[in-house]
């Protein structure tokens, strides 16, 4: 299978080959999607909410939102992982990051 990427970003935080799986952060919902439904299953799609926009200025009920709602579309896919992103912004609120595991832990 080949998958092409036509005029769009992927944002590639790592692709390190690790036990024959690559992995590969996808950033804009509606491209997760297109992605996710051609990549091969041995390559790791994570997806996050984003980090500065709900975990640091979000609150426990739009992360949660976001959180379903990018779970609902996405976590249909086998290889697809949710993360925070790379990383979590300092001084984010401890209930935002409960929300947000909260929320995949009532999906999961």
């Amino acid at each position: 299978m080949t998958l092409t990427i036509i005029s769009t970003k992927i944002d590639i935080c790592t692709n390190e080959k690790a036990s024959h799986l690559y992995r590969y952060w996808l950033s804009n919902l509606e491209w997760k999607i297109t992605t996710l439904s051609l990549m091969p299953p041995n390559m790791i799609a994570m997806g996050n909410i984003d980090p500065s926009g709900e975990f640091k200025n979000g609150t426990p009920e739009s992360i949660r939102k976001e959180t379903l709602e990018l779970m609902s579309k996405c976590g249909k896919y086998d290889n697809f992982v949710i993360s925070s992103g790379c990383d979590i912004p300092p001084l984010s609120r401890w209930e935002n990051i409960d929300a947000f595991f909260k929320a995949v832990k009532d999906i999961a």
